[in-house]
């Protein structure tokens, strides 16, 4: 499994989404193969999973690294602005 690796593009998500979490990493609302790294109050940046050879990796919220598409529990589309 890859951990996380690059920054990504700050405006697809409101600045209150870490209200109210505890500090660490969480599934992007929207998108499968990006994660947000919360310091509350604030979204402290968003991140994009890489590639594993010719696969888009997700990000695995139950053990909080990218992985496999396949080992990845997530019922939402890739968003079309990648």
């Amino acid at each position: 499994m890859i951990t996380f690796s690059f920054i990504y593009e700050k405006n697809c998500i409101s600045v209150e989404f870490c209200t109210g979490k505890l500090p660490g990493l969480y599934p992007h609302p929207s998108d499968c193969t990006l994660f947000i790294h919360c310091v509350p109050p604030v979204v402290y940046e968003i991140q994009k999973c890489p590639m594993h050879f010719e696969i888009q990796l997700f990000f695995n919220r139950f053990i909080k690294v990218c992985d496999l598409p396949e080992n990845v529990q997530c019922t939402i589309t890739v968003s079309n602005f990648i």
